[in-house]
């Protein structure tokens, strides 16, 4: 997140700590009763074995401990170190292969005592090469740009160098040094803030955030206890009960253009469903690019169907997100279930009324395809004021 007005600083909480549970999370069935809760733990204590034997590079794989709710009152084990073994052997790398490590040089020769930075000089070099292997050394590899391959690279190979584990991320390496700056007061809700900051400067948006190595949560509500890599179920949600929705505005983008095919030799005999190409160019499938979608034709079919919509705005009811009013939403989200489940879409806020609690949407709304004019459960994040979580940011 962050902080409006100021330099680009990135604001973050404690880490984070897990909540487990004795529910026999996900089961919703109606059968879900009749199974033995020492049955639901001993599935998820393998489960948990089974995850660590797959991924022995994670260690411990504290998220799936955490997501199994293997630390719960109802349902409890040890989270093991790195013992598991993988069923995979080191294979040495061809002699002639091009090696690359986070600390090589450019300038080198791609050997193994004097490696390459560059996955994608390495791969150009390999491709030239009898060999055709790239090794990567062990540690994160930061892409500054995408890696190119082409019918030049048929065959090529990368490798992790025997033992170690590498790791190539798209991410931005930061160098940060923390400070306080919310720390040890009681807020409204009795609790002690623990805030901190750390200059971001040359950095434009912050969508994700690893510390250390663990992933932290964008500020949000409702609150996910065990983080952003342990699913909440079928919670952590606002019920779309507690939210009125503004209606779709249907004049946003203009008219739709119609086309369907209505070529006798076409048809496709099916009761009356999908028995023609039909599309919907334009209108409110205009936040697709392409503007083209089957559910902004004329006439969709399938059960419920109706031509594309979405809410383009939501006003919570009193309560429903408690930390509201917002100072400054410009830069929250909204992730919104269609009733029922069906789709999901992601809003940007377009604009916010403090003193009705009504936020317009912006940009966004093409995730799912068949739309609805109200939206389902919802939550938001990326906003300071619901930063009151360990592990947040």
């Amino acid at each position: 997140f962050f902080l409006p007005g100021s330099p680009p600083m990135i604001v973050a909480l404690s880490v984070a700590t897990a909540a487990g549970s004795s529910n026999k999370w996900p089961i919703r069935a109606p059968h879900a009763d009749k199974v033995p809760a020492s049955f639901d733990c001993e599935m998820r204590k393998a489960a948990y074995d089974y995850g660590r034997k797959l991924l022995p590079r994670l260690g411990s794989f504290e998220s799936l401990y955490y997501a199994l709710g293997l630390n719960g009152p109802g349902c409890t084990a040890p989270m093991r170190g790195a013992d598991a073994t993988s069923p995979f052997q080191p294979e040495p790398a061809p002699s002639g292969s091009i090696f690359v490590s986070p600390a090589g040089d450019d300038e080198g020769a791609g050997t193994e005592a004097t490696p390459l930075r560059s996955i994608q000089l390495a791969c150009d070099r390999a491709a030239a090469s009898a060999a055709r292997t790239v090794v990567l050394r062990g540690g994160t590899h930061f892409l500054s740009s995408t890696i190119t391959l082409n019918a030049s690279h048929s065959n090529l190979r990368v490798m992790a160098h025997p033992g170690e584990v590498p790791v190539v991320s798209g991410g931005v390496e930061l160098k940060v040094a923390w400070r306080p700056h919310d720390v040890g007061r009681r807020n409204a809700a009795n609790e002690t803030t623990n805030i901190w900051v750390a200059d971001v400067s040359g950095v434009d948006d912050i969508p994700g955030l690893q510390i250390d190595g663990v992933r932290a949560t964008r500020a949000r509500y409702p609150n996910l206890p065990g983080g952003i890599e342990v699913s909440p179920g079928y919670g952590g949600m606002v019920s779309e009960k507690d939210a009125d929705w503004t209606p779709p505005d249907f004049n946003k983008f203009g008219p739709v253009h119609f086309y369907t095919d209505n070529a006798s030799s076409h048809d496709r005999p099916n009761g009356g469903w999908f028995e023609h190409y039909m599309i919907g160019v334009g209108g409110l499938c205009s936040v697709y690019d392409p503007p083209v979608s089957y559910w902004c034709s004329r006439h969709p079919s399938g059960g419920g169907a109706f031509a594309f919509r979405t809410p383009s705005g939501v006003t919570p009811k009193p309560g429903a997100l408690p930390h509201a009013p917002y100072k400054d939403p410009s830069g929250a989200l909204f992730f919104v279930w269609r009733p029922a489940r069906w789709a999901n879409w992601m809003f940007e806020v377009g604009a916010y009324n403090a003193s009705s609690g009504n936020f317009t949407f912006g940009k966004g709304g093409n995730q799912g395809a068949r739309g609805e004019n109200r939206g389902g459960d919802f939550f938001v994040e990326n906003i300071y004021e619901e930063l009151d979580a360990p592990g947040e940011f």
